[in-house]
């Protein structure tokens, strides 16, 4: 038998174990059918027997079944699982996301990667740290520009291919070994992976999961997420973190080549030529956004607004830089699917009670304090993300999980934000492992790592994570959130 469709019948059956047993929850005809589809999902998330979209149209079926109870009709039940398409959040990752393909496409994430890196290594032979600081340098404007994790992967592993002969980059062999090579082509790889999904808990806008953590947040505490708010929320913590990201990767994996020539940055920065008007359209395009978002508490635009105005003036006929036939096919339409349908799933199990009784069962270990929280909850994600390989996934089992455990400890509203903010910063982390997330997972397929390269790097990183974040979220960010 073909072991993903084992993978299937298995989620089926702890399913109906779940909804066997469910009746001695106490929870409504509904809660237990939504009980069931939520054991039914993780076993299809973890084990990815399915893709990502394809398992969300089979979470819209079971709902529409779980709504459809007594003299509630399979077509009632259809628009209640369809409620998620009606948030402006699903709608938001499509425009952000187009924006992210008009950057690429028109050159200008590549001129910004260069000019970066030639302004903190130059352009001749430089020490291997700081050419490595150089990259790290890079994914803060970079995350500005490109709002998805997998597109600012794919953009580092174009840098790490130009850099297989400075650097002289060896793959490892068919049984795991080193065949020689420089040992920072390790760090270099498992960093294009790990990178973007720190600085995608940087602001609302850094990842397409962190406009639905952001979204759930302001339902589940009724405060709402403004993109300001975010910024100082979680920007400091995330680079903290990339500080000490870099410094655990020059000290596992320095480099054996001390000298790297970078003639190649100079030939790129070449061949892009002068900057084009497209270029300078995008920029001063993404320079409005960013001056409408920071004054977001003031003037109350939505998020989301903002990046369906962006859209629309990347693709105005005669001046915009885009162009909708051809982009529109690397729009994150699979995120749009999984994101609505997850908001759906999400609402409907705070709504049934389903999160609310497990965050009892958690409650009953006597945890109240928001310290205590910030403790459990990081070392139960650390586990569980090895088995769940999707942030959204993590996100949305996990970001209302937080907000229930918090409001039954009887936290106030302000820290009731900030432990779902950690918790969403966890559910991005995915360091130990390649099957955690779909960037390793893309990384770690060009053979220049192994599993136990990146537990060496992933370990310490983990640690650092846990420090720089509870610490974070006891301290200063409940005192933000007020």
């Amino acid at each position: 038998m073909n072991r993903k469709l084992l993978y299937v019948l298995i989620a089926v059956a702890a399913g109906l174990i779940t909804l066997y047993f469910a009746p001695a929850t106490g929870l409504t005809i509904t809660g237990q059918r939504l009980m069931g589809a939520l054991v039914f999902i993780i076993v299809i998330w973890s084990t990815e027997a399915v893709s990502y979209p394809i398992s969300a149209f089979m979470l819209l079926l079971i709902m529409m079944w779980a709504n459809a109870t007594g003299k509630v009709s399979l077509n009632a039940g259809m628009k209640t699982a369809l409620l998620g398409f009606a948030s402006a959040t699903p709608l938001a990752v499509v425009a952000a996301t187009a924006f992210a393909t008009v950057v690429q496409n028109t050159g200008l994430s590549e001129r910004v990667v260069y000019k970066v890196m030639k302004l903190i290594s130059g352009s001749h032979a430089v020490k291997a740290k700081r050419f490595l600081a150089s990259i790290f340098c890079v994914e803060v404007p970079l995350s500005f520009l490109v709002p998805s994790s997998t597109g600012r992967t794919a953009i580092y592993l174009s840098i790490a291919e130009g850099l297989e002969k400075p650097f002289k980059f060896s793959p490892v062999d068919s049984n795991g070994k080193h065949t020689g090579g420089n040992p920072m082509q390790r760090a270099l790889f498992i960093i294009a992976g790990i990178m973007p999904a720190i600085m995608g808990a940087a602001f609302l806008t850094a990842s397409e999961a962190t406009m639905l953590a952001g979204r759930l947040i302001s339902e589940g505490t009724g405060q709402l997420q403004y993109w300001g708010l975010t910024v100082q929320y979680l920007l400091i913590p995330a680079v903290l973190l990339m500080v000490a990201f870099y410094f655990i990767a020059c000290k596992v994996f320095p480099s054996s080549v001390d000298d790297i020539p970078l003639a190649f940055i100079d030939e790129r920065i070449q061949l892009l030529g002068p900057m084009k008007w497209s270029e300078k359209y995008v920029i001063g395009v993404f320079l409005g956004a960013i001056a409408i978002w920071m004054t977001d508490t003031i003037h109350h635009i939505p998020t989301e607004a903002v990046l369906f105005l962006m859209m629309i003036a990347l693709y105005l006929p005669g001046i915009g830089a885009g162009n909708w036939k051809k982009d529109s096919k690397s729009i994150a339409w699979g995120s749009f699917i999984v994101i609505a349908i997850s908001l759906a799933f999400a609402t409907a199990l705070s709504q049934h009670g389903v999160m609310k009784l497990i965050a009892g069962w958690i409650g009953g270990l006597g945890i109240t304090s928001l310290t205590g929280l910030m403790i459990v909850l990081p070392c139960v994600l650390v586990l569980l993300r090895i088995a769940i390989a999707s942030h959204t996934g993590a996100t949305v089992l996990f970001v209302p999980l937080a907000m229930e455990l918090g409001k039954l400890a009887g936290l106030g509203t302000n820290e009731v934000v900030a432990l779902a903010w950690v918790t969403y910063a966890f559910c991005r982390a995915a360091y130990l492992l390649p099957q955690q997330s779909a960037q390793v997972i893309l990384v770690y397929d060009y053979g220049y790592f192994t599993r136990e390269d990146m537990l060496k790097l992933g370990v310490p990183l983990t640690v650092a994570a846990m420090v720089i974040y509870i610490t974070w979220g006891s301290l200063i960010l409940p005192l933000l959130a007020k």
